[in-house]
């Protein structure tokens, strides 16, 4: 399990989410990070990637910011639904829905929305 894995996991089981969806919780996460790394400036030496958990009443939000397009990239690639990307049909598959916002700086924040037991 990976540091990524382990925090999100931990966090989920504090909010009385239960295995199950504390491991979904999990390996939305790793695959966030994961396309991050793949895609953008945060998979550089000495970058960074931003994980952030947030609840509702009937919705928990799992977040992951990245550090912008890589240098010489105009814009870094959005995520799409793609066989050969298994991690961003697994998000699709265990979120309720996800999405993603810009800022000016060219970070991207991917969003997943999980149900709450």
């Amino acid at each position: 399990m990976t540091a990524v894995q382990r925090w999100v996991y931990q966090q989920w089981r504090h909010m009385r989410c239960g295995d199950a969806r504390a491991c979904d919780a999990a390996s939305v996460a790793v695959a966030l990070v994961s396309n991050a790394h793949r895609h953008t400036a945060s998979g550089l030496p000495g970058r960074e990637t931003t994980v952030t958990i947030r609840r509702g009443p009937f919705l928990a939000y799992l977040s992951v910011t990245d550090q912008g397009p890589r240098p010489g990239v105009v814009h870094p690639s959005l995520p799409e639904l793609r066989p050969d990307r298994s991690g961003m049909l697994l998000v699709d598959h265990v979120s309720v829905f996800w999405d993603w916002v810009s800022t000016p700086a060219g970070e991207i924040t991917l969003r997943a929305a999980l149900e709450m037991p």
